[in-house]
């Protein structure tokens, strides 16, 4: 199996074109999360800048890669209806709608599921950055602000569900309505269940 790079090392812009984005990371511990505009998954935000706020002062960051892999009508509203077309656009709409104080790089084309490829007519290589991120947890992802917990070496140690701060999440596996992610998290779990179990996961490498 490929020698695993260790992620500070992939190189990616910030939202304003500034280079190599995550070298300043290295030695810290990270959650890296693919996030957008206004999504059913938005919400996310908050409870990112509360998990953000609770260990920054212990070199511990979320960094924000924007997609748009996952937007378009039904899934993106009201402006970003037809999705983002750069890495200030999901930047602006967190500040404005949620205060968030973490960073944002450019925008990225991640680790996309053939059916969202064609739904979005995207067949842009996948950047370096998620082939990285999924090559210890193998698997497309499943939409906008999947969780990848990345340790101070730069290795991914979790991945977590696209929906995994949401209650409809915890509530559609209840009811069968969707799979919870294999091998990616111990699921079921509500919105205040995964946050505190993604917060013991932050603990247990800090």
């Amino acid at each position: 199996m490929p020698e695993v790079k260790s992620i500070y090392n992939v190189p990616i812009k910030s939202w304003d074109g500034q280079e190599d984005f995550l070298s300043k990371y290295k030695g810290k511990v990270t959650l890296i999360v693919n996030v957008t505009a206004n999504c059913g998954n938005a919400p996310q935000y908050e409870p990112l800048q509360q998990i953000h706020k609770k260990y920054k002062d212990q070199d511990f960051e979320v960094v924000a890669i924007p997609t748009n892999d996952y937007c378009g009508p039904g899934i993106t509203y009201d402006e970003w209806e037809d999705g983002i077309s750069c890495g200030n656009d999901a930047r602006t709409y967190a500040l404005d709608k949620y205060g968030v104080s973490y960073d944002f790089s450019e925008l990225v084309t991640s680790k996309v599921h053939d059916y969202w490829r064609e739904k979005r007519n995207n067949f842009s290589p996948t950047h370096e950055l998620y082939e990285e991120l999924t090559r210890s947890f193998p698997g497309d992802m499943g939409g906008n602000f999947e969780k990848f917990l990345v340790d101070r070496e730069g290795k991914v140690v979790k991945r977590f569900h696209n929906s995994t701060l949401l209650d409809y999440y915890y509530e559609n596996v209840e009811a069968g309505v969707v799979g919870a992610m294999e091998n990616h998290e111990h699921p079921p779990l509500t919105k205040e269940e995964a946050f505190d179990l993604i917060c013991n996961e932050i603990e247990k490498i800090l």
